[in-house]
């Protein structure tokens, strides 16, 4: 219990920084071979996830945090990109099973106009500590952010168990708070 309401806390602390820490915008334009320039944005992200973890006929808790981030990002493109560390935590409840990890996702993103964006991408997790669980986990997810707050979706690619006991992987969505 103790673990679950440090990470919440954790979460609450990016959910309150985490649109505000951004860097300051770069004054360097890139020049492309073709001639032209681009300018570019180097930002810091924090963002925090909370949602619900879904597997086979039970569900848990998924919360997630960016411990660092960097977003790079062109003007007048509403392309982006960005990558960092995320500590996650799932908890399912039955049966009582936690699952800590580390791992470095990946994302682009699109953004529509100043406020909206659509973003995917891709992680790849470790599990910290020993566990029966697998240790290595995959992932995809996408989402819709409105001025950094949006909605996320998540699926593991590989499975949550040891592939001997079940093969499902973790389908997750919820709330993301800085992207």
């Amino acid at each position: 219990m103790k673990r679950i309401l440090s990470i919440l806390a954790i979460c609450l602390l990016a959910f309150v920084s985490a649109p505000l820490c951004r860097a300051a915008d770069g004054d360097e334009d890139l020049t492309l071979k073709s001639g032209q320039r681009v300018n570019t944005w180097l930002h810091i992200v924090l963002p925090a996830y909370a949602g619900t973890a879904v597997i086979s006929d039970t569900y848990g808790l998924h919360l997630g945090f960016e411990a660092a981030g960097l977003r790079f990002s062109s003007r007048g493109s509403g392309l982006e990109g960005d990558a960092g560390v995320r500590f996650t935590f799932i908890n399912f409840f039955q049966p009582d099973v936690s699952a800590p990890y580390v791992g470095i996702p990946v994302r682009a993103a699109y953004k529509f106009n100043r406020w909206w964006k659509v973003y995917a991408g891709v992680s790849g997790d470790i599990l910290m500590g020993k566990s029966d669980l697998n240790r290595y986990r995959a992932s995809v997810e996408g989402g819709v952010s409105w001025h950094g707050f949006g909605l996320w979706v998540s699926y593991g690619l590989t499975p949550f168990f040891q592939p001997t006991e079940n093969h499902a992987g973790t389908l997750s969505f919820g709330l993301v708070f800085g992207l």
